[in-house]
């Protein structure tokens, strides 16, 4: 051997090609030229045995790139490929801090980043086994504080390359739990070997890592752009797949054959027997989503790679829909959901993100009400699939929805792990509503089928309404204010005097000439200890019309403003016993008065369309929840 420490060269000890260690803490390397495990020992080299050859998984990383991470530089030096028990393979790679005094472990998978950092128990802690671990359970991580259980599952290890910080042990069985914290915080909990190690971290990306141009540039060099052209095994017909690196099953849109992907290849497994329903995107379809619409920072291109058709069945009646798998490399897969002409985009939030009760859930800062619980089952598939997909899966499913959004909550079963324990694991899904234009434009659909119905997260679509009669009705409110305002100034008496009338006194009543202003209201007014009603006329001087009032105690009229002028008032009094002299009454007509009942009038009427609105938005929300079983409205 030559070298200490970094730069330690020495001759594989089972084929005699040399091998280098680079980094000072790396315990493992694999030979490139004969596959074997080359650890460190005791003053020499072992042979910890072979791995098998690596599965292409086109992914843009490679040993030697170096990127920094919050400031701290940092350089990939090998990856393991690790196979789920579920059959996908995703690759972990192993990044070197400070010439290896930090080691960090990068995973890739469905299009997600994930950063973690072995993370040493001290002291006692109440994490549970394997075997008491429940999906959904809060796991108290000392020092992390509380993170939800995401997965339950099993891995084994099938290939490696490069300087790893430990000892992998390929085709060994591991069980695991992926946890899930607020804040996109991620952790693993390995118990591998029956004991227990802990991986804590954060979901990022490429960005964050420092290596979005490496990466860039590294796609252009491996020429990942497109997707790979193959043939059915069952027909023949032309079929290209766009992450051959992900898929695990593909479903012939010619024939319908179900297909195992491997890494491309693919081989067939069954005749589906499928009804020759056609997606109303076809698939390969390109669409561009626009950020400003859901949550991203740019503009997004997405390939339809999948279509499947569920069903739930509610008192013996089958509910269908679709759902169009949409693919962007370097980007999670994304959902696009199609129900009785109504669509909606669904993203994958980590479980830890959610808050979910049994009939509230909150996300991004948003509450939902339960909608419905359902047990979706597959009935169609077509295309590219990141899991074994199957015709009549099944699994658990909650809707909880504040329109436009929908929260979804499904939880599978992805079989047994070496103990016999089901292996489970809980997505969610944060979607929302589309409208059918911005559908069709983004996709280049032309005249999809409009609903008829109301969807459960579908926003009424006139709220805006409220906005604009708000800041209407707001300036009619000052305006109208100003107008009260402008012709109440100047109140001015134009009449006031007080009668004793006898009861043989003559029955009309005549004023001294008066004088009032033109575009001032007129307000009569009546004050009397007794019951007593005068009804009377003005009577303009000048023209000779005549303008009639009616009072009675305690209670004022309003008129309209009169043309300036003279005018002479003249009135009959009427009380209780005409046989004795009538109760002293005090008469006054002044102008320039505030009318408030005319002013709320005049508010009433500038909210009747909101009004009317209102109504019919309160309609829509009741059809919104008429197929649901946790309606607000129930029993209305």
């Amino acid at each position: 051997m030559k070298g200490e420490g970094v730069g330690l060269q020495a001759s594989c000890p089972s084929c005699a090609s040399p091998v280098q260690f680079d980094v000072a803490t790396s315990l493992v390397t694999v030979c490139s030229a004969c596959s074997t495990l080359v650890g460190r020992g005791d003053g020499a080299l072992e042979n910890y045995g072979k791995v098998a050859d690596l599965v292409e998984t086109r992914t843009p990383l490679k040993i030697g790139l170096t990127g920094k991470y919050k400031g701290v530089k940092y350089v990939i030096t090998g990856r393991t490929q690790i196979q789920h028990s579920a059959g996908g393979i995703w690759d972990e790679w192993y990044v070197a801090f400070r010439d290896g005094k930090r080691w960090g472990w990068l995973a890739e998978a469905q299009g997600n980043l994930y950063l973690t950092f072995p993370r040493e128990l001290k002291g006692e802690h109440s994490i549970p086994s394997i075997e008491e671990l429940q999906i959904e359970d809060e796991v108290l991580i000392p020092g992390l504080g509380t993170m939800t259980v995401a997965e339950i599952g099993e891995s084994t290890v099938i290939s490696a390359e490069g300087e790893m910080p430990y000892i992998p042990k390929p085709g060994e069985s591991v069980l695991f739990a992926d946890l899930s914290g607020a804040g996109r915080k991620f952790a693993t909990l390995d118990y591998s070997d029956g004991g227990l190690e802990v991986f804590n971290g954060v979901e990022t990306t490429f960005e964050k890592l420092g290596i979005a141009d490496a990466v860039r540039d590294r796609e252009v060099e491996l020429q990942v752009v497109g997707g790979v052209k193959v043939s059915c095994p069952s027909c023949a017909g032309p079929l290209e797949l766009q992450a051959p690196d992900q898929s695990q099953r593909v479903a012939c849109q010619y024939c319908g054959a179900m297909n195992e992907c491997d890494n491309g290849n693919l081989r067939f497994l069954e005749k589906l027997g499928q009804k020759g329903i056609k997606p109303v995107i076809p698939l390969g379809t390109t669409g561009k989503l626009k950020g400003e619409d859901f949550g991203w920072k740019e503009d997004r291109e997405y390939q339809v790679i999948g279509f499947m058709q569920k069903k739930t069945v509610y008192d013996g009646t089958s509910y269908y829909w679709y759902e169009y798998l949409l693919y962007r490399r370097r980007s999670p897969y994304v959902w696009l959901m199609h129900s009785e002409g109504h669509w909606s985009l669904g993203q994958p939030v980590p479980s830890g993100e959610v808050i979910a009760g049994p009939r509230h859930a909150k996300h991004d800062g948003k509450s939902f009400s339960i909608y419905e619980r359902s047990k979706p089952e597959v009935t169609m598939v077509l295309g590219e699939f990141y899991w074994m997909v199957e015709v009549g899966e099944k699994s658990q499913s909650i809707d909880y929805i504040s329109p436009p959004y929908t929260l979804s909550k499904e939880t599978v079963t992805l079989g047994e792990d070496e103990n016999g324990k089901k292996q489970r694991e809980v997505n969610y899904t944060y979607s929302k509503y589309m409208p059918i234009d911005t559908v069709e434009e983004a996709f280049g659909i032309k005249e999809l089928r409009r609903p008829t119905s109301v969807a459960p997260s579908q926003p009424y679509p006139w709220t805006g309404i409220y906005k604009s009669f708000a800041g209407l009705w707001g300036l009619a409110f000052l305006a109208t204010m100003l107008l009260f305002v402008l012709l109440s100034a100047g109140t001015s008496q134009a009449f006031k005097k007080r009668f004793t009338l006898q009861p043989n006194q003559s029955a009309v009543q005549f004023s001294d000439p008066i004088k009032l202003k033109g575009w001032k209201n007129i307000h009569v007014n009546c004050t009397a200890p007794k019951w007593l009603h005068v009804s009377g006329e003005f009577f303009d001087e000048k023209s000779g019309k005549v303008h009639e009032f009616a009072v009675e105690n305690g209670r004022g009229i309003y008129m309209s403003a009169l043309p300036g002028g003279d005018y002479t008032m003249k009135f009959k009094a009427e009380w209780e016993t005409p046989s004795t002299p009538s109760p002293t009454f005090t008469l006054t007509v002044e102008q320039g008065v505030m009318s408030w009942g005319r002013f709320i009038f005049v508010l009433v009427i500038l909210a009747i369309i909101p009004i009317f609105v209102a109504m019919h938005h309160f309609t829509f929300s009741v059809r919104r929840w008429q197929e649901s079983d946790y309606s607000p409205y129930a029993g209305e």
